[in-house]
């Protein structure tokens, strides 16, 4: 094995692992880069396609954690926005499916709740969850 499929390798596992520890930076990577061309074999070097392969592979890594971060975000503002809409509801009829999810439910919203990331309305005294309303009047 190479020394650029071992320190490909290892920003693999590092990228990997990042979900328990410290992500792998930029800074990380060029240290990397610069151990690996101060430690090569002078009799075969490694080639310039090599270390561009390396950073095409670097540079899509760091934009899929971005794209990550990105997207925990929006979903961070969706949730805040559906607890917004949710309340208000209050005092408003929906239809929505029961329980059972085959029949409906009609009927003024009484109360809002907030169980296991779920959000409840109640309607004529049942909870419904939010995702299940079908219409609102």
């Amino acid at each position: 094995m190479s020394s650029i499929e071992n320190i490909t390798g290892n920003v693999k596992t590092a990228a990997a692992d990042s979900a328990t520890s410290k992500l792998i930076g930029k800074d990380d990577f060029f240290k990397m880069l610069i151990a690996q061309l101060k430690n090569q074999d002078p009799m075969n070097p490694a080639q310039g396609s090599e270390f561009a392969a390396q950073l095409a592979q670097f540079s899509s890594l760091e934009q899929l954690s971005n794209l990550n971060t990105a997207l925990a975000a929006q979903n961070s503002n969706y949730i805040m926005l559906a607890n917004a809409q949710s309340v208000n509801l209050i005092g408003k009829e929906v239809t929505a499916l029961n329980g059972d999810g085959k029949t409906t439910i009609t009927g003024q919203v009484s109360a809002v709740s907030f169980k296991d990331k779920t959000i409840y309305l109640t309607v004529n005294g049942e909870e419904v969850s939010f995702n299940d309303v079908m219409s609102v009047k």
